[in-house]
């Protein structure tokens, strides 16, 4: 069976994607046109949109690559910022549906948008198999620390369409 966990997003986010000095840099290409948010990926937009592969955890020093893959795509346009993620998983798992809902510790896409280099604040998203959202403004890293009083203050417009091939929540089989 073909498995894999296949997301589209839409969310209005004037910020601009910061990453380490000593992470890869990426280029989020402008987008002629909307995609489809459908959760398929197959619209010829994203054809234009740079390969993010080779997941890995940036911050812990030679960090092998993730067990199994991801692949994401970045857009915009002058409205909204767009990402396309796909990502392949033997056994799909979450069981938050909740916005806001704590998702962190099974299966779910994440994206950390840091506006300003000279400021501490940065916005975190999180996307799982049921169609369930994360987000929310951190004003500092410590401010993670009081999570319920930053997550419930501010709701942020997403549109989220998501695919998922084979099944959530059921170890019996292999997806």
């Amino acid at each position: 069976m073909n498995t894999s966990l296949r997301a589209t997003c839409l969310f209005s986010l004037l910020a601009a994607v910061a990453f380490a000095a000593e992470a890869p840099r990426y280029e989020c290409r402008w987008a002629a046109t909307a995609p489809v948010i459908d959760g398929r990926g197959d619209d010829t937009v994203w054809r234009d949109a740079q390969l993010v592969d080779g997941f890995r955890l940036p911050w812990l020093a030679d960090a092998p690559a993730a067990r199994e893959g991801t692949r994401a795509r970045v857009l915009w346009d002058r409205e909204w910022l767009y990402f396309l993620a796909e990502m392949d998983d033997a056994d799909i798992a979450n069981a938050v549906t909740a916005h806001d809902g704590p998702m962190w510790n099974d299966d779910v896409f994440e994206i950390f948008l840091k506006p300003s280099e000279r400021h501490a604040g940065y916005y975190e998203f999180e996307f799982n198999p049921h169609g369930a959202i994360f987000d929310a403004f951190f004003p500092s890293a410590e401010s993670v620390r009081t999570l319920a009083d930053v997550v419930k203050r501010d709701r942020f417009h997403v549109e989220l369409r998501v695919s998922v091939r084979g099944t959530i929540n059921d170890p019996s089989d292999r997806d």
